[in-house]
């Protein structure tokens, strides 16, 4: 059973409607209509953001379930993500309380905040505030990641001068004003629209694949070898030849390059064999090469958790 792959791959297709929403919505929008243009411009905001902060909770809870079951009780985890686990919860159960909320519920979270169904009461990785960077360093840090982990947050994306960081807190900028009725100052078009959104969609994985990295670490779990290296055939530095599959594997799959020395997380950016690009490959296939988005440095290659 996978728990951040699958969550990510959730996380993807909410990214594609808004990309598609846009171009559709795009191309029926009337050309001299200005306030037409400004209200569609400003669903275009809204969706965007709504995918980013949907798209970091599912992966906190997909994060959370895979903890519930490395640790089956909280006395097992990290002392430090277990006083995090505790006093998010407890705070949540406290602020039910002052709003009138039910007691029974109440009750029932207090009874499984310390049980091995606790992932489904827990605070721990439920994010409650607007997605700002420093909101989301936060949020990264009750897992155990530093600042030295989350150095690509202020690396600039490739191509450009803005850095990951910067892109995702001028769409909550963005969003904020709109979300309350004021109209947008400036309308972007669809073009550079999208591509913002593929920024912070970049931004929401690397935050993924960073969480990926910090639980095979710390937890350890058994991970399923994707194949067998063909280690007679060099590809290049972000490419792998396997001689067959031991698990089916999709384009877009978050995967885990693990040595004795490293882990890194990394999406499957192609798949081919016999000369042909493939969607996926299917566990028992012959001859695949896997292209990768990092340099793989000869690593064994494994289904991300």
């Amino acid at each position: 059973m996978g728990y951040i792959n699958p969550a990510w791959s959730r996380c993807l297709i909410r990214f594609r409607e808004v990309q598609d929403y846009i171009d559709k919505s795009a191309s029926v929008a009337p050309l001299g209509d200005g306030r037409y243009r400004a209200e569609l411009y400003g669903t275009w905001v809204l969706t965007a953001y709504a995918a980013c902060e949907y798209s970091l909770n599912e992966i906190g809870r997909a994060c959370v379930e895979f903890i519930g079951v490395r640790a089956s009780t909280p006395n097992k985890l990290p002392e430090e993500v277990q006083r995090k686990h505790l006093h998010l919860t407890l705070e949540a159960v406290r602020r039910s309380l002052a709003s009138n909320g039910s007691l029974v519920d109440v009750d029932s979270a207090l009874q499984k905040i310390r049980s091995a169904q606790r992932a489904a009461y827990s605070n721990l990785m439920k994010i409650d505030r607007n997605v700002w960077p420093h909101v989301v360093r936060e949020w990264l840090s009750r897992l155990g990641l530093t600042k030295n982990d989350l150095t690509w947050m202020e690396q600039a994306i490739p191509g450009k001068t803005e850095t990951y960081s910067s892109r995702m807190a001028a769409l909550v900028e963005e969003r904020n004003p709109i979300a309350h009725g004021v109209a947008p100052s400036q309308i972007r078009s669809s073009s550079v629209m999208k591509d913002w959104v593929q920024d912070c969609q970049n931004f929401v994985e690397k935050c993924a694949m960073s969480i990926t990295e910090k639980l095979v670490v710390e937890y350890q779990p058994r991970l399923l070898k994707v194949g067998y290296l063909d280690k007679r055939t060099q590809l290049g530095a972000s490419t792998l030849a396997l001689s067959s599959c031991m698990q089916s594997i999709e384009v877009n799959d978050h995967v885990v390059l693990k040595s004795a020395s490293s882990v890194k997380a990394a999406r499957i950016v192609s798949l081919m064999s016999n000369g042909s690009f493939l969607n996926s490959a299917l566990r028992g296939m012959k001859q695949v090469s896997v292209g990768l988005s990092k340099k793989h440095s000869g690593s064994n290659l494994y289904i991300a958790p």
